[in-house]
């Protein structure tokens, strides 16, 4: 069964598959909800089997000084990959990777769905 996601603004969601390879969905970038009232958010369709993981977050957890947006992207990919153990271990490994405590400079939300 096929899913869709839309972006607003926000960084393009991971997948990983029941192999634990990790995809970085392309969705077409879009506006800001509100900024431009015309905006139009298509859909990209993609699969969620059982076994996926989808990791949906806040720029806040790749946003690292000195570190371009693409070279963090493609590092929690692999952190996501790696990462094992239940959800909150997950989450944590994700965390962790993108800054250490104490040196967010930006805040951080992060959405991980299991699908079983």
């Amino acid at each position: 069964m096929g899913h869709q996601l839309a972006t607003a603004g926000h960084c393009p969601p991971l997948l990983r598959h029941a192999g634990l390879h990790t995809d970085i969905l392309a969705a077409p970038p879009r506006p800001l909800l509100g900024v431009d009232l015309e905006a139009e958010y298509p859909t990209t369709d993609f699969p969620l089997p059982p076994g996926a993981l989808l990791a949906l977050y806040t720029d806040g957890l790749i946003e690292t000084p000195g570190t371009d947006h693409e070279t963090a992207l493609i590092d929690l990919a692999t952190v996501l990959s790696k990462a094992t153990g239940p959800l909150d271990d997950i989450a944590d490994a994700l965390l962790v990777h993108a800054q250490p405590p104490g040196d967010r400079a930006d805040d951080t939300a992060l959405l991980l769905l299991k699908v079983y």
